[in-house]
């Protein structure tokens, strides 16, 4: 077999490796491709790596369904530094009759020569470097030279020009509330949020708090809400830290009927007709209250999208409407017609936020449910605010 290996933290996994490892794969004629998770990185700071076992999790997730892409924990069973030498010498014990290729970011042929035992290496592999679209080809062409000549190395190159995404990036992206869509495969993301991977501490303080206060299933939607907050925010122009923040704790009441009526008792919230006749309702202002209670959420912008998120109310702000639809729209929501929400959602704020006060409207009238006065004028004032500007 034609065996080779992309090693590297994965911190996280992103679709430019999946995209790199395929490409190759069917560009070399290989049989597999082993995605090697470095259990400690030699040449990598500590700061912000998640341990080996996080890494490998979200590795193995990301290539579940790439076929000829596997998952390899052989510098796990190790200790010490990761270094490429030592795996490749196990690789070759594991596979003798196998021809084994290293894969690497072209740029590194210009550091093999720095790595442990090169001489070896070079010797046991041929590697394949993937340049970047912003590297210079013949500093690329010299690095290759230098190793032939001083190392014998079989080095080619690949015709891969794909994405350039950087862990990094998404490691920073993820943690100032920006999104990462696009950047990773959806499930590694949304692990990588209900975990609180990357998040500032403040958050992932929060989201553990959440974790004790709410169901699994209302937990992982409250996450699905922060991400698709994320993306709205950035997609309309809206402060992402506050989106994240207003789409975590908009469930933070959300508990059964009984609960919610204490809790209304509790905090002093008195409860309108609608509300004593619908207690559900209740969650969105008594998450308002909990949030600065017991979150210390000061900030009235992200208080009022807490408390505006169920029924809406008139002059919704950017951030009020964003959590409403975020709300809605979010990936784990499954009901007919939410694939059109999301499409206006990324077309016009006002239009999908009219549709799912609409939706609502329609479910809430289905189910026999009091409809909450708030929603309807809510509804019909956006519309007039719609026709004044169209």
């Amino acid at each position: 077999m034609r065996i080779a290996m992309l090693g590297g933290s994965f911190n996280p996994i992103h679709n430019g490796h999946l995209m790199l490892s395929e490409f190759i794969k069917s560009e070399f004629m290989l049989d597999k491709v082993l995605l090697t998770v470095a259990a400690d990185p030699p040449h990598k700071s500590s700061e912000g790596m998640l341990p080996a076992g996080a890494r490998l999790i979200m590795t193995g997730m990301a290539a579940a369904d790439k076929e000829g892409i596997e998952v390899s924990q052989i510098e796990f069973m190790r200790e010490g530094p990761s270094y490429t030498a030592d795996t490749i010498k196990e690789l070759e014990m594991m596979y003798p009759s196998d021809e084994l290729f290293l894969i690497v970011g072209a740029d590194m042929l210009l550091d093999i020569p720095n790595w442990k035992r090169p001489q070896e290496l070079l010797q046991s592999v041929t590697v394949i470097g993937a340049m970047r679209k912003d590297e210079r080809p013949y500093d690329i062409e010299a690095a290759r030279e230098h190793l032939r000549e001083k190392y014998g190395a079989k080095v080619v190159l690949s015709g891969f020009m794909g994405p350039d995404i950087s862990s990094t990036d998404i490691r920073r992206r993820i943690f100032t509330a920006r999104p990462v869509q696009g950047l990773i495969p959806e499930d590694v993301e949304m692990h990588i949020y209900e975990n609180g991977y990357y998040m500032p501490d403040d958050i992932r303080l929060m989201q553990e708090k959440l974790k004790g206060m709410l169901k699994i299933k209302r937990y992982r939607h409250t996450m699905g809400t922060v991400r698709t907050a994320a993306f709205l925010a950035a997609l309309y122009g809206a402060d992402p830290e506050k989106a994240r923040l207003a789409a975590l704790l908009h469930d933070c009441a959300k508990t059964d009927k009984k609960s919610l009526k204490k809790l209304a008792l509790e905090t002093g919230i008195p409860a309108d007709r609608w509300e004593s006749e619908n207690p559900g309702l209740l969650h969105a202002k008594l998450g308002a209250v909990l949030a600065e209670r017991e979150f210390g959420v000061k900030d009235n912008e992200v208080l009022s999208a807490i408390c505006a998120h169920t029924t809406g109310k008139p002059c919704m702000t950017k951030l009020d409407k964003i959590i409403y639809i975020a709300d809605m729209i979010e990936p784990s929501r499954d009901f007919s017609g939410v694939g059109l929400l999301r499409d206006y959602a990324e077309e016009d704020l006002d239009k999908a936020l009219i549709a799912s006060m609409e939706f609502s409207v329609r479910k809430m009238k289905e189910k026999g449910e009091p409809l909450h006065p708030m929603t309807g004028i809510a509804l019909e004032h956006l519309k007039k605010e719609m026709n004044k500007g169209g």
